[in-house]
């Protein structure tokens, strides 16, 4: 072919036919495109009296050779073309088909290589030394061990010789670009593969080398998505450059959500799983070309990244995490891709860098006060100074509000604020000390997260017209409004963990420790049952304790208004749940003759003296004028041997003087009396002492009393709580408190 080739002309089929004779031949063609564009330009000799391009002889040569060697045994030609049209220019694209329609008649196409030639080929590319067989058979045998245990949760079954073959690869870092990545326009299944397994390599060798992670097989999860080669190499073969944003925004680099969660994580850091599961997610989504395609399914990242010494769990905890961080991460049920669009994690972040401080702080004010519902403890939300807290000798519970918490920087002044609320009640010091507990917050951070994250998701739902969300998008944010709702619901009972109360030798400090709204129906009914298990509560107490306990200088009268307030003065008292259980313990007590109970009118005299009887704990009044008496004083005052007053004035006894009038009128018997009338308020203990006490003893007296107070002003919510204390200290109804203008 000599001659022909200098004159550049093709050669004829004779000449064909003496080139094949030698005996079996094959003929490789390669980079024909290439010559073809080259030739375009060149001027063939000159054939049967006219000229032509030197690529029309070469169309001509390859029809004449493609004849030749059909009709021949022993002879193959092999022409190797590009597989993506993209590669080529439009004169590229004419002779290709051209070329392929040449040979259409004759040829069969033929896959270079398949299954497990396709690692080998790349190992053999790429290393050099595959290290120790003993130790690629031991690792190959484990992770096939760990496949068939795992079988049912995995989205496919590798065996010990497929793992062998594709080492120190896992099978699934080689089948992705089969399974998904091939049907991209750009993608290069050989060079494309081989120039980022190349790089992928050389980072993973210099990362082991500098004394970085090591890891048995090099899995979907390592992929050095950081750095910008590996990266751009990747992103020619998706030919979307965009997705650099998205990597950055959330898999690889130092602001990642994926590498921060890492940063965060403790028990698995080594493991690295939030950007193992970004990287892994990324390349099994990005290659399908279907919408079925497009995701990476739970079982096929189980598949990817489990490994015998990790639980399966870890990485579901993990792939929630980072759905519930990462801006372009979309997730429909258990699949999971990542998209050039933000989701709706990224406009909350929008949502909650716009929210107002006060705003957020005003909700968790909102959502504390929902956890502590009313129980037999009364409730005072916030206190900022003492006249806040009334002086009452009833058990309140004071929540103090989130910004007074004993967390870094605030632990001293919340102290200070609870010296000053047991010190001061207003302007008057306070009496009713030990009546109080305080519920106070350890640390508010995570409360106050959760409350911002409740508010951005309930204003993004708000907006959900305005934002354009889709149906999906609308699912989404009321699922995680409820969320938030229960999360902001837990951190309120993580927050208000710690109760502070006044004990012998000061104010004391009570951790209840991690509360959780399962625990009781409010965070006031666990409270109030924790004080009890610590006997700072009690539901009563017996009449023996109650006769042990008068004050030592007491006198031989004790008023029950002092003996109630005994429980709420001191630390050293038991703290009663209900001051009105204090009347059956009266009762008790005068029925077996520990003391007895009398009343005092308004001039000292003491009157209904009750000793060794039965008593109607309705009857006992917890007042200054009822008395408990010692059982020689009611003894002596039931037998007339002690007069009932020492004041010797006008309520004492007759001096025998009297006219027989008065005398007669005494003896007299009358059915009863009525009256009906409107009392001055100054003058209402001289009706009782002058007017019921005289004939209270009588028996049935009934007292219908209608108390109507709406003075000009209205009244502060301390004169209402006095009145609902002494209502209930006479065994009383609350009264109906009016809401309105004043």
């Amino acid at each position: 072919m000599a001659e022909q080739d200098r004159l550049r002309v093709r050669p004829g089929g004779e000449v064909l036919r003496r080139l094949l004779e030698g005996g079996p031949t094959l003929i490789l063609m390669d980079e024909v495109l290439n010559f073809l564009n080259t030739a375009r330009s060149l001027k063939a000799g000159d054939v049967e009296g006219g000229s032509s391009s030197l690529a029309s002889q070469f169309m001509a040569f390859v029809q004449s050779l493609s004849e030749e060697v059909s009709g021949r045994t022993g002879a193959v030609l092999v022409m190797a073309l590009p597989k993506s049209e993209l590669e080529m220019s439009p004169e590229d694209e004419a002779d290709f088909n051209r070329l392929r329609k040449l040979s259409s008649r004759l040829d069969k196409p033929y896959t270079l290589a398949t299954d497990r030639e396709i690692p080998e080929i790349i190992r053999r590319r790429l290393f050099e030394d595959l290290g120790s067989p003993t130790d690629r058979r031991a690792v190959a045998r484990a992770y096939a061990r760990w496949v068939a245990e795992h079988r049912d949760s995995l989205a496919a079954e590798f065996t010990a010789e497929d793992f062998e073959a594709c080492y120190p690869f896992h099978p699934t870092v080689l089948s992705v670009f089969e399974r998904k990545w091939q049907t991209l326009p750009n993608f290069q299944r050989t060079r494309g593969v081989l120039r980022m397994l190349a790089l992928w390599i050389s980072q993973t060798y210099a990362a082991a080398y500098r004394g970085g992670h090591r890891d048995p097989l090099v899995t979907l999860g390592m992929a050095p998505l950081a750095d910008p080669y590996f990266r751009a190499a990747v992103l020619e073969q998706l030919a979307e450059t965009r997705l650099e944003g998205t990597i950055l925004a959330d898999i690889a680099g130092p602001e990642a959500h994926a590498t921060r969660l890492d940063a965060a994580s403790t028990g698995l850091r080594q493991f690295r799983l939030h950007q193992a599961l970004a990287t892994a997610i990324f390349f099994e989504s990005s290659g399908g070309q279907s919408p079925q395609r497009q995701v990476a399914t739970l079982p096929e990242l189980r598949l990817a990244l489990g490994r015998p010494e990790l639980e399966l769990g870890h990485l579901e905890t993990a792939l929630a995490e980072l759905a519930a961080t990462c801006f372009y991460l979309f997730v429909d049920a258990a699949a999971y891709r990542f998209s050039l669009q933000p989701n709706l994690n990224r406009v909350l972040s929008d949502i909650r860098a716009s929210l107002d401080p006060g705003g957020v702080e005003e909700r968790m004010r909102e959502e504390t006060r929902k956890a502590f519902r009313k129980g037999r403890l009364e409730l005072r939300f916030f206190p900022e100074r003492p006249a806040d807290v009334p002086n009452l000798a009833t058990l309140a519970l004071v929540v103090l509000g989130p910004e007074h918490h004993l967390g870094e920087g605030e632990r001293e002044a919340t102290r200070a604020l609870i010296r000053s609320l047991l010190e001061q009640a207003g302007a008057i010091s306070r009496t009713y000390k030990s009546a109080l507990f305080f519920v106070v917050p350890g640390d508010v951070g995570q409360l106050r997260d959760a409350t911002r994250n409740l508010c951005a998701w309930e204003r993004l739902l708000d907006q959900a017209d305005e934002r354009r969300l889709d149906e999906a998008q609308r699912a989404q944010a009321e699922r995680e409004v409820a969320k938030a709702r229960r999360e902001v619901q837990e951190a309120v009972w993580r927050a208000y963990h710690v109760l502070c109360f006044l004990g012998e030798e000061g104010v004391e400090e009570l951790d209840l420790g991690l509360l959780d709204p399962s625990a009781a129906d409010s965070l006031t009914a666990y409270i109030e049952s924790r004080l009890i298990q610590q006997d700072l509560l009690t539901d009563r107490v017996g009449a023996s304790w109650l006769a042990r306990h008068r004050p030592p200088a007491a006198t031989p009268e004790w008023s029950l208004r002092d003996a109630r307030d005994l429980f709420y003065s001191s630390p050293r008292y038991p703290r009663l749940l209900d001051p009105s259980t204090l009347r059956h313990t009266v009762a008790e007590g005068v029925a077996q003759d520990l003391y007895g109970l009398a009343l005092r009118d308004a001039g000292g005299a003491l009157t209904s003296v009750r000793f060794e009887e039965r008593v109607p704990e309705d009857e006992v009044e917890i007042s200054e004028d009822s008395v408990l008496l010692t059982p020689e004083l009611a003894r002596a005052l039931k037998a007339g041997e002690v007069p009932p007053s020492t004041d010797g004035g006008e309520n004492g006894d007759d001096d025998g003087h009297g006219d027989g009038d008065d005398d007669f009128r005494g003896a007299l018997h009358h059915r009863g009396l009525r009256w009906q009338g409107e009392v001055p308020s100054t003058k209402w203990a001289l009706f009782y002492s002058r007017v019921v006490s005289k004939i209270a003893l009588s028996g049935r007296l009934t007292l219908h009393v209608e108390l109507i107070s709406e003075p000009e002003g209205g009244l502060t919510q301390t004169q209402v709580d006095e009145v609902r204390q002494g209502l209930s200290d006479l065994g009383l109804a609350a009264p109906e408190v009016v809401e309105g203008e004043t």
